[in-house]
């Protein structure tokens, strides 16, 4: 039985529905419910003992570091010094096969081992890809907790480089005379419609996007629309169909059109660009569109393509199928510049955010159906004047006998500035959370990201 468990750890098919996510380093994850969790500055670890049945688990996603040069270099560098030199274990790792996921190339392997005259497990997986290398690390005493591990082993994100921005921690609104007509539909019900980030760009919330600038370079984030967010698996029709949507409508005289989609990029980015007159000030403008993963529909507008090279650092001649990954960041991380300030009056009515995930197992040996288990949370903030109810519920478990779970509390918060609130009572003490809003098509995003224990989650607004 116990042969089976170290085994059945590495075969599983996993279908994650919505995720709630956290983030250490350049790592975001599913974290696993009701595991203790501890900080350190180079690993995020997370452990769960059950006195009862004498088991435990133990998971740690590690800092990230510079790549020893290949895959195979990093497993066995890491192996040898997370795994041999921490639990002294002598036998080789049994290896699985992972595909190559967002340009990182993964390996995983195991081996039992002996801990207080009891057999357990150990796993490393490293993701190695952008010139570094991530490790996360699972021992187990018992199968209980294969699910556990596997979920969030099929939940990381991995970033290519640091996507963030600083923003300036004081009033957001001091941006407000670049955009003084044409605000979002959000506007009226939010303190801030506008934001100015510490290295010269600035940010206002439009009704279809949210508009960049800074110098005479304008950069739009569109927003999802019923045309844009249709999977169109052929390249060429979509490409096509984004720009008819997005750009045609507001562009005439379109010249040295481009398009570049064909690459071995696993994220199918594309890259359409044209010089062509603006309809509303009769200007000639350089425009690209770009999107690639999660970066949403991206709108360049530029004087010159010489401009756009300088500012972005990519030459639309130079792109080849073998293109680097790497090269197409200074674009996506433009969508990280959809970040607005809070303010106490923002907080109003419930905010909510929800996450389930199913699990399948398959028989390594026959390929049949071994069972199916789920899991589902659902967390709620009230607000009222200077006071909230906050709780959270949980069902987990195989199917035919879920656990319930679930935990609540009130007080008072506090806004301690325009991207931290304090709640007096979370789970029973004090926490202060970093926080902003994002915008999507008439609403907006809460993320909240617990000082103590970084990785923001995302709320909605209940109307």
């Amino acid at each position: 039985m116990k042969k089976i468990f170290f085994l059945s750890l590495f075969i599983f098919v996993s279908i994650v529905l919505f995720a709630q996510k956290e983030t250490f380093d350049i790592t975001s994850y599913t974290a696993p419910n009701g595991w203790n969790k501890a900080a350190k500055k180079n690993v995020v670890s997370y452990k769960i003992i059950n006195q009862q049945k004498k088991s435990w688990s133990q998971i740690g996603i590690y800092r990230s570091m510079a790549t020893k040069g290949s895959a195979a270099q990093d497993f066995e560098s890491e192996w040898q010094d997370l795994i041999v030199n921490t639990y002294k274990i002598t036998d080789a790792p049994k290896m699985t096969d992972i595909p190559e996921q967002g340009g990182w190339q993964i390996k995983s392997g195991g081996s039992k081992y002996i801990f207080n005259k009891q057999n357990a497990m150990v796993m490393l997986t490293t993701y190695s890809g952008y010139g570094k290398t991530v490790s996360i690390v699972a021992l187990a005493s018992s199968p209980d907790y294969g699910a556990d591990i596997q979920n969030l082993l099929s939940s990381v994100e991995l970033s290519g480089q640091d996507g963030g921005v600083g923003l300036t921690n004081t009033d957001s609104n001091t941006g407000s005379q670049t955009y003084p007509v044409n605000t979002g539909t959000n506007s009226a019900r939010f303190a801030f419609s506008t934001s100015n980030f510490d290295d010269g760009w600035m940010a206002a919330e439009k009704t279809d996007w949210v508009e960049l600038r800074n110098g005479t370079i304008t950069v739009l984030l569109h927003y999802t629309n019923a045309v844009t967010g249709k999977y169109i698996p052929n390249r060429d029709e979509a490409t096509t169909v984004a720009w008819n949507n997005l750009i045609a409508p507001k562009y005439s005289n379109l010249k040295n059109y481009f398009v570049f989609n064909n690459t071995l990029d696993p994220e199918a980015p594309f890259l359409v660009s044209g010089d062509v007159v603006e309809n509303s000030t009769g200007k000639n403008v350089h425009v690209v569109l770009f999107n690639r993963g999660k970066s949403g529909m991206i709108e360049f507008i530029c004087a010159d393509r010489n401009a756009f090279i300088k500012q972005f650092g990519i030459d639309q001649t130079k792109l080849n199928f073998y293109s680097s990954f790497e090269s197409w960041e200074p674009l996506k991380r433009m969508a990280s510049y959809n970040k607005f300030a809070v303010a106490a009056s923002d907080f109003t009515g419930q905010w909510t955010t929800d996450f389930s995930s199913i699990q399948q197992y398959v028989n390594m040996y026959t390929g049949m159906t071994a069972g199916m288990s789920s899991y589902s949370s659902k967390q709620v903030f009230e607000f009222s004047g200077s006071s909230y109810k906050w709780t959270i519920s949980t069902a987990s478990g195989m199917g035919g006998n879920l656990k319930f779970k679930g935990s609540k509390s009130n007080g008072a918060f506090k806004w301690l500035s325009n991207w931290q609130l304090n709640f007096s009572d979370i789970d029973g003490k004090p926490k202060t959370y970093d926080a902003y809003f994002s915008c999507i098509k008439g609403a907006r995003v809460l993320w909240l990201s617990d000082t103590g224990y970084p990785g923001y989650t995302s709320f909605g607004k209940a109307d």
